[in-house]
């Protein structure tokens, strides 16, 4: 009784919500792109910077993210203000839709490469690091491009319904012929990969920190950890909440849970790598000086 009751009462506080929070998601958002299209700037402004393996997946990266953040932000908060659902604007939701789990997949593979390069990292003595050398980084970013596309044009498309996208557009069919195969594959890779890579690199550093005399980490080394720890936190919420919303209901708890960490999973990236990547806050430090002194001398002619 008192556990029905408080699901009740959580399901009115999220609905009551949920208003408030849409008319606050473009705004907030907004400001996350704006930041992820600066460090991108910055990255290939510095010309050292790109060329390593890790700095030209994150371009892709952010490719990616900035994709998603039009759809899981911008859209998503313009049709949950006004309640638009798939039968509006079907044809409209539908490319969005696609464009969206595209860049969910394609956000995942790349952060799954740009793990596995920061394991190769960690063990200087790696032959595994030959494959990022010269042209190889490139296969395997198009690899990586090869399955964007893929999961845009060539999988069924989630589809906005009335708080989130969902497969299964509510039309009054079977909900197992919306089904998607690869996005079960694609969700269970980045919970097992990312665990692995990331937990990796955290069991090598603490042990690093155990056989030196000082048994502590260094700045470089906390700071790798805790990009390491974001990196996979949001990725795993997300691909765990949305894989459950598939076999379990999809409570306004736990949809709420898949939104916001999809949101996390492409917004937090800038803030890592303004916070904890001391190169990228550099770059972008320089960037934002020069172009402010630019501004400056223009204005005294």
């Amino acid at each position: 009784m008192y556990l029905s009751v408080w699901s009740k009462r959580l399901s009115h506080a999220l609905s009551g919500r949920r208003l408030s929070m849409e008319r606050e998601k473009c705004n907030k958002e907004g400001q996350s792109p704006t930041l992820y299209v600066i460090c991108l700037i910055a990255i290939i402004k510095i010309e050292h910077m790109t060329k390593l393996p890790a700095y030209k997946t994150m371009l892709f990266l952010g490719f990616c993210d900035t994709c998603a953040t039009f759809i899981h932000s911008f859209a998503t908060g313009i049709f949950g203000l006004f309640g638009i659902a798939f039968c509006d604007y079907p044809l409209l939701i539908f490319i969005l839709g696609s464009i969206g789990l595209g860049s969910w997949m394609g956000c995942c593979i790349t952060s799954i490469l740009l793990a596995f390069i920061r394991v190769c990292d960690v063990d200087s003595q790696s032959k595994l690091k030959k494959m990022f050398d010269g042209w190889r980084i490139y296969v395997l970013l198009a690899i990586c491009g090869v399955y964007f596309f893929v999961a845009t044009f060539l999988t069924k498309p989630v589809v906005f319904n009335p708080m989130s996208w969902f497969f299964d557009p509510n039309v009054g069919k079977d909900p197992s012929i919306y089904i998607s195969t690869i996005h079960y594959f694609n969700n269970f890779s980045v919970i097992i990969c990312t665990v692995l890579f990331y937990g990796y690199i955290a069991y090598v550093y603490l042990k690093e920190s155990r056989s030196i005399a000082s048994k502590q980490l260094s700045k470089s080394q906390i700071s790798i950890l805790l990009q390491s720890f974001f990196f996979c936190f949001f990725h795993v919420i997300t691909a765990i909440a949305y894989i459950a919303m598939e076999f379990l209901s999809a409570s306004d708890f736990l949809t709420l849970l898949g939104l916001l960490g999809w949101q996390w999973s492409s917004g937090s990236v800038c803030i890592v790598y303004l916070t904890l990547n001391k190169t990228i806050r550099q770059a972008v430090k320089k960037l934002l000086c020069s172009n402010v002194s630019n501004s400056v001398g223009l204005a005294t002619l």
